[in-house]
C-alpha cells in the first residue's frame, strides 16, 4: 500500500460469543496486517467488556475518523454498532476521506 494504510475492523460484537468474536476480530486483524496493512484498529482491543453501546460508539468513531479504510466482517447488517460505523464510513468516503470499504468474508480451510 502506497503511504501509511491505516483501517478500521468493523463487525456485531452485541448479542455474540464474546470468546468467539474476539477470536474473530484477532484472526481479521492478522490477516490484514498479513496483506500489507500498517495499522489496524480493532474495536475488540479498545472498549471494555460490558460498556454500554452509545458509550462504546463515542469512543470508537473518532478512531474511525483516522482511518483511510474499513474492512467490515460478516453479519455486521444486523448489528446497530457496525452499521453506524458503516455509515459513518460512507459519509467519510462521499467526502473523499476513506478509500474503500473492505467487506471481509470467510472460507473454512481443510487440510487435504
Amino acid at each position: 500500500m502506497k503511504g501509511l494504510s491505516r483501517i478500521y475492523l468493523a463487525g456485531k460484537v452485541t448479542g455474540t460469543s464474546m470468546k468467539a468474536t474476539r477470536k474473530r476480530f484477532r484472526e481479521a486483524k492478522q490477516f490484514l496486517l498479513q496483506i500489507g496493512f500498517d495499522e489496524v484498529i480493532n474495536p475488540m482491543e479498545l472498549v471494555p467488556p460490558n460498556t454500554e453501546w452509545s458509550e462504546a460508539m463515542l469512543v470508537l468513531l473518532p478512531y474511525l475518523a483516522t482511518c483511510n479504510y474499513i474492512a467490515i466482517l460478516p453479519g455486521y447488517m444486523t448489528s446497530n454498532g457496525a452499521m453506524t460505523e458503516y455509515y459513518f464510513a460512507r459519509g467519510m468516503e462521499d467526502e473523499g476521506k476513506l478509500r474503500a470499504i473492505i467487506h471481509l468474508t470467510y472460507t473454512k480451510h481443510t487440510k487435504s
